[in-house]
């Protein structure tokens, strides 16, 4: 006949150890995945500035551009445009 179910077999030292082994992998890897979530909300808040400083450049860049134009419609200018 078959052994019951419920008696557990004795595990050997290799096979202990590789439990072991993957366990420590486990909460390793669960730590870089955290230490990377991290990293990237301060990234992305720092993104989150950058484009507020974009917002304030633009209408600056706008009118330096309309100025350029402007020149660029005058005779002794037409050669640097």
């Amino acid at each position: 006949m078959s052994e019951p179910l419920l008696i557990e077999k004795r595990k050997t030292n290799s096979q202990k150890t590789i439990e072991n082994v993957i366990l420590i992998t486990t909460i390793l890897t669960l730590i870089i995945i955290v230490v990377q979530i991290g990293f990237v909300a301060s990234m992305s808040g720092e993104a989150v500035n950058t484009l507020k400083d974009v917002k304030e450049i633009v209408p600056e860049v706008k009118e330096a551009i309309d100025i350029l134009q402007s020149l660029c419609n005058h005779e002794p200018f037409n050669k640097y445009c």
